[in-house]
């Protein structure tokens, strides 16, 4: 009875020994933070998400953000736009991407507007601005649009040189890698059935909407 008494007690001892370096080595760690995925590099506002954009990171607890992203959902990241300037180091939120239903709206698609049925328009215009067309005869205001995509004679999307993101502050765009010939706006059927009769000779004038 005492040998028996003194093996249990032994391994009473090992498994107490045993738990407390688990908890120094790893379960301290466990209990008290959180593995989120975090900024590997500075991310634009605008930038498509790629892996080697994101990285994993131990936090808090306490200083988890809300909707932080898990190591599990960095697959589903890849791809997703930023809809603010993130970081490098900073925790991804599902609230930091834009959301998917913004990009294209809902009862429209892409309605291209061509080079010849554009009387004018800024050479900065990029994908995501939104856009006041006018009739170029009178000038009579025909609707504010977004533009779906701004596009070069070969059908390229314009983008500022050396960067991966438009830049928000229309007045910074001073630089592109190709010359813009025509954009394609989000627009209903009725909405560019009723562009494309104002055309008309004179052509349409496209605005830009500051911030």
């Amino acid at each position: 009875m005492r040998r028996t008494r003194i093996i249990i007690g032994a391994l009473l001892i090992i498994i107490a020994v045993g738990g407390m370096i688990y908890w120094e080595t790893a379960g301290r760690d466990k209990a008290v933070t959180a593995e989120v995925v975090a900024a590997a590099c500075d991310i634009g506002e605008g930038d498509v998400i790629t892996k080697e954009m994101l990285c994993t990171a131990k936090v808090l607890r306490e200083n988890k953000i809300s909707g932080a992203c898990t190591e599990k959902g960095i697959p589903k990241l890849s791809g997703k736009i930023a809809d603010c300037f993130i970081p490098k180091n900073a925790q991804i939120s599902t609230a930091m991407l834009k959301k998917e239903e913004s990009l294209l709206q809902k009862g429209k698609s892409p309605c291209r507007l061509s080079a010849e049925q554009i009387l004018s328009m800024s050479s900065s215009i990029r994908q995501g601005d939104e856009v006041r067309i006018f009739r170029g005869s009178d000038m009579a205001e025909l609707g504010t649009y977004t533009v779906a995509f701004a596009k070069d004679e070969s059908n390229r999307e314009i983008t500022d040189a050396g960067r991966r993101q438009v830049r928000k502050n229309l007045l910074e765009r001073t630089d592109s890698e190709r010359v813009l010939d025509h954009i394609e706006i989000q627009a209903s059927p009725q909405e560019y059935s009723m562009l494309l009769g104002e055309a008309g000779a004179e052509g349409l004038i496209v605005i830009q909407k500051g911030e």
